[in-house]
């Protein structure tokens, strides 16, 4: 997390000021631990907390100054002592927070919301797109391409509750300017979600359609603008106060921010540590990788017309002396031969199925079809949803 230094500068002296006319030792090592431990708070408090800390120093130095009448040595040891103590029973309870993990969802957990009383004054924002910018990034167990969504908000009069949507595997990586304070997210999506940038001491909670639990799953668009208020009453018990579409990916939420405005982000969860290359490849890249290696290669003409030439006749039906000349030829959606053993990959459904062509001689591919089809020229059968759709007179 980045702070301003100078605000350390202004606090130690606020803390001193005219109260260093004690020469007892002890004293000096009071000082010097109320230095150490005012440092290590900055290093600790998020930053719309440094406002109240500051304050709260100012408040302190002001009565020690009254209570002691400046050079009171017994007086000055008793008020540093209590003072010390108080710091370091705070810092105690702001680092156990920060070891707090982010709250994820495992598949087993049914709890709609979160286990936490909310600021009254806490405003809630909801975004989303179908799908955010580009990226090799690869997420989840499965390892799926996901898009990311870059999350600007701005909103340092009121404290933040964020609601996001996208139907592709996302991952949304977010920052915020000075002031402003995200008291929790929840992040929904067909595909497997992701979110970046947040302190771990931020409730989040990370759901898809595929997992049937929480508070439900959709896409934050216009044409599901009436299921956005139900869900955030569900989660916060308060409606939205503006909905956000993402533009090329990226998504600016609350106040008009300027170019010179200062942005904030955690190191707990950086985008990095999200990226899953090992992870086994899905869809597209998979295929195409298979392409690449000589295990599939594209379908052409003339494999259609040889499974048309090799389909079993029906010697029930009458020879037709005119073929009709304008038969429809067999309809393919991405299609590819398998040449080689393969194992099909993750995520063959909707837009990411294809169509699959097995040569004689090749064993059956292993794995899930999904939403695809495979035409065996061993068999001349077909396997799969597809199988009535794909090829006229199949």
């Amino acid at each position: 997390m980045r702070f301003i230094p100078f605000v350390l500068i202004s606090i130690l002296s606020l803390a001193h000021g005219e109260l260093q006319t004690c020469t007892d030792p002890l004293y000096t090592l009071l000082q010097q631990k109320q230095s150490s431990q005012s440092n290590k708070l900055l290093n600790l408090l998020d930053n719309y907390e440094l406002k109240q800390f500051r304050e709260n120093n100012q408040n302190w130095s002001s009565s020690t100054k009254q209570l002691c009448k400046g050079n009171d040595c017994e007086c000055l040891i008793d008020v540093y002592q209590q003072r010390n103590l108080e710091l370091s029973q705070k810092i105690k309870k702001i680092t156990a927070e920060s070891k707090t993990k982010i709250i994820q969802f495992t598949g087993q957990d049914t709890e709609c919301g979160f286990d936490r009383i909310f600021p009254k004054n806490m405003t809630v924002f909801a975004a989303g797109a179908y799908r955010g910018m580009g990226s090799d990034y690869r997420i989840g167990e499965k390892g799926e391409n996901a898009s990311i969504f870059r999350v600007i908000v701005n909103s340092p009069k009121k404290p933040v509750a964020l609601i996001f949507g996208s139907y592709d595997a996302a991952i949304w990586d977010v920052s915020w300017t000075e002031g402003t304070k995200i008291e929790a997210a929840y992040i929904m999506g067909y595909h497997t979600q992701a979110i970046s940038g947040l302190p771990k001491t931020v409730p989040i909670k990370t759901i898809s359609i595929e997992k049937n639990y929480g508070c439900g799953s959709f896409t934050i668009e216009e044409k599901s603008l009436s299921r956005v208020n139900p869900l955030s009453n569900k989660l916060f018990h308060k409606n939205v106060d503006s909905v956000y579409y993402a533009k090329d990916g990226y998504i600016f939420i609350g106040d008009p921010i300027s170019d010179q405005e200062m942005l904030y982000t955690s190191a707990d969860t950086p985008i990095a540590s999200l990226n899953h290359q090992d992870a086994p490849l899905q869809k597209d890249e998979a295929l195409y990788d298979a392409v690449s290696k000589g295990i599939l290669r594209a379908v052409t003409p003339e494999d259609l017309n040889r499974w048309l030439e090799n389909l079993p006749k029906n010697k029930n039906l009458p020879k037709v002396a005119t073929p009709n000349p304008n038969k429809s030829k067999p309809h393919v959606f991405k299609g590819f031969v398998i040449l080689k053993p393969f194992s099909l990959p993750e995520g063959l459904y909707g837009g990411n199925s294809a169509t699959f062509f097995l040569e004689k001689g090749v064993s059956m591919p292993t794995g899930n079809l999904g939403h695809s089809a495979l035409y065996d020229f061993n068999t001349m059968m077909c396997k799969g949803v597809r199988c009535n759709i794909d090829l006229t007179g199949f």
